[in-house]
C-alpha cells in the first residue's frame, strides 16, 4: 500500500488539473471476464473510444512496447515536480459537493463514503454538504459515464469544476442488479481513495505481474500514456511503501491474459482491505487516537465475533471473518494479539 509521492517528475509542462486525473473506469470494469459487456466484433469499449496508439495493432506487442516507450519518454517524463498531493495536516475535514445527480445516487455515495472511510480512525473525515450549502468545498462530484478523479490535494487546482468522476453503471445492460450495486461500490470506493492520494496498488514494486500490453490496450482502449500512468510501477517511484497489499480497494483486477505468463489473476475488490484502512491511519493519524504497540490494531466490530477460539487443549479453531460489503455504521475495536 502506497500514495502518490510528495514529489516527482512524471508531469507535462503548464500542468492542469487534467494532468493530474486518474483514469480508471474504463480499465476497471471493461474486462469481459468480470463483465462480459463487450460487443462481438467491437473495436472499442463500452464508452465508445477507439483503440490507442498502435492503430488497431494492439496484439502485436513488440510494437506497443516500442510506442509506449516513445510516449513515456517525448510526453511524460519531461515533467514538473508537483506539491505533495497529501492532504495537509491541519486540515480534519474534506468537504464535498455533488455537482449532479438524483437524491438516490447521492444517498449511495454519502453512505459508502460514511461506512467505509468515515468510520477509520484517521484525522481526516468526509463532510457532505447539503444542496444549499454554497460555502467553498474540498471535493465536487460529478455522475457520468467514467470514473475517475484528481489524486489528493490536485483537486484544489479546479476549484470550481468537478474532482471526482463516478459511474454509477446504468448505462450498461444486461447487467444483474448485485452486480451493478457491486460495481457501483467498488468505483466510488477506489476513486475516493484516489482523492485521499493513494495511487494503484498494482503499481507496487512487489507486484509481480508482467503486463500483456496489447491486451490490456484491446480492453480499454486507451493511449500509451494513460496505460502507463495506470499499470507501469515507474509511474509511481519515490512513494511510501507499505507492503504490497492484493485485496487492496486500489489494486485492480486482473485476469489471466492480462499477464504475459498468464499465471495471475486478482478478483475485483469492492471493500477496503485491512491493508488499506492501516494505511490510511498512518497517512493521517489522528492525534487523539492512543499510539498502538506493535501487538495492536484497530479492527471492524464485524471482525471481532470471529476471533480465533482457544481451545482447553491449547489449539485454536478458527472462523471464517466475514465481508461488510453493504453499507451501515462500523465501530472499530482495539485488538490486541497474543
Amino acid at each position: 500500500m502506497y500514495h502518490a509521492p510528495r514529489s516527482h517528475k512524471h508531469y507535462r509542462h503548464n500542468a492542469n488539473v487534467m494532468d493530474y486525473l486518474v483514469d480508471d473506469g474504463a480499465t476497471r470494469h471493461n474486462d469481459p471476464s468480470h463483465l462480459q459487456v463487450e460487443a462481438a466484433g467491437s473495436t472499442s469499449n463500452h464508452y465508445g473510444v477507439g483503440w490507442g496508439c498502435t492503430q488497431g495493432s494492439a496484439g502485436n506487442e513488440s510494437e506497443f512496447t516500442d510506442t509506449l516507450q516513445s510516449a513515456v519518454s517525448n510526453d511524460i517524463l519531461n515533467g514538473v515536480t508537483p506539491s505533495s498531493f497529501i492532504w495537509p495536516a491541519e486540515k480534519r475535514r474534506l468537504r464535498v459537493r455533488f455537482l449532479n445527480g438524483g437524491d438516490s445516487d447521492r444517498e449511495t455515495v454519502t453512505k459508502l463514503v460514511n461506512t467505509h472511510y468515515n468510520t477509520i480512525p484517521m484525522r481526516l473525515k468526509f463532510e457532505f454538504m447539503r444542496p444549499d450549502d454554497f460555502g467553498p468545498s474540498d471535493i465536487r462530484i460529478s455522475f457520468g459515464t467514467q470514473s475517475s478523479s484528481c489524486l489528493g490535494r490536485e483537486a484544489e487546482k479546479n476549484p470550481n469544476g468537478p474532482t471526482l468522476w463516478l459511474n454509477m453503471y446504468r448505462h450498461i445492460p444486461g447487467l444483474a442488479g448485485s452486480q451493478r450495486r457491486l460495481l457501483r461500490q467498488a468505483d466510488i470506493l477506489h476513486e475516493v481513495g484516489h482523492s485521499l492520494g493513494m495511487v494503484h496498488e498494482h503499481q507496487h514494486p512487489d507486484c509481480p505481474a508482467v503486463w500483456n500490453y496489447g491486451v490490456i490496450q484491446a480492453k480499454t482502449g486507451w493511449n500509451c500514456a494513460q496505460i502507463y500512468k495506470n499499470y507501469d510501477r515507474s509511474f509511481v517511484r519515490d512513494t511510501k511503501l507499505f507492503p504490497y497489499d492484493p485485496e487492496s480497494i486500489m489494486h485492480y483486477p486482473i485476469a489471466p491474459e492480462d499477464t504475459r505468463d498468464g499465471m495471475m489473476f486478482v478478483p475485483h475488490a469492492s471493500v477496503l482491505s485491512d491493508g488499506d484502512r492501516s494505511f490510511l491511519m498512518s497517512l493521517y493519524p489522528d492525534p487523539y487516537m492512543p499510539m498502538l504497540r506493535e501487538s495492536q490494531r484497530w479492527i471492524p466490530e464485524w471482525e471481532e465475533e470471529f476471533r480465533p477460539v482457544k481451545r482447553k487443549s491449547g489449539r485454536h479453531k478458527h472462523k471464517k471473518s466475514k465481508r461488510h460489503d453493504e453499507p451501515g455504521m462500523i465501530k472499530w475495536i482495539l485488538y490486541t494479539a497474543g
